[in-house]
């Protein structure tokens, strides 16, 4: 079935409530149909492709059907980088079961740049290392929580593989947000350690 989206498969599920049982069920047979995925074309992202499919933990060659794909996809927006995801599958013309996957992607809009400081890591380094685990790691990010919490994470990581394998055991990462206009919507970020609670 050629350019088989989501949405329209949702529309004909509404429609097919006044239809015939059978119509219906064959409807949600399309939505729980497998289909392999060949090829991905993204578009309106300023993330590349391979970064978004890491994101929804999806790779080429993944079995996927309405349901699984929809789940996969709520991972990516669940990192704070992407507001929404449409997608839509295209059948190869020698088989229908394998298909390119179309994506349009809404993103949160970058309005943030970050600064890390903790002490004894050089922050040069900290964005370089940053930069080569994902294109996604950029210096302008999404003021929102969810995008704090991934960046947190992997600043954790570095300073955990670069001399402080322990750091988790006393300290956190936190961003302290500031506007440079005075506004009340953060356009600056500073990564920074935090002790925990407890630790003296």
């Amino acid at each position: 079935m050629n350019g088989m989206s989501f949405t329209l498969v949702v529309f004909s599920l509404l429609a097919a409530c006044a239809a015939a049982q059978d119509a219906k069920e064959g409807t949600a047979g399309d939505a729980q149909k497998l289909v392999k995925i060949r090829r991905v074309e993204l578009e309106g992202s300023r993330l590349p492709a391979p970064s978004v499919m890491r994101l929804a933990q999806i790779k080429i060659g993944d079995e996927v059907n309405f349901v699984k794909l929809h789940a996969a996809l709520q991972n990516a927006t669940r990192s704070g980088l992407i507001r929404n995801i449409e997608f839509e599958y295209e059948s190869l013309p020698d088989s229908e079961t394998d298909v390119i996957l179309h994506l349009k992607c809404t993103d949160e809009k970058p309005a943030a740049t970050a600064s890390i400081r903790i002490p004894n890591v050089n922050e040069e380094e900290v964005w370089a290392w940053l930069a080569q685990v994902d294109p996604v790691f950029t210096r302008e990010l999404p003021p929102n929580d969810a995008a704090i919490r991934l960046y947190s994470g992997w600043i954790v990581k570095f300073v955990e593989g670069h001399g402080d394998p322990k750091f988790q055991e006393s300290f956190g990462i936190t961003a302290e947000g500031s506007s440079s206009t005075g506004g009340t919507v953060p356009d600056r970020l500073l990564f920074k350690a935090i002790k925990r609670r407890g630790i003296k």
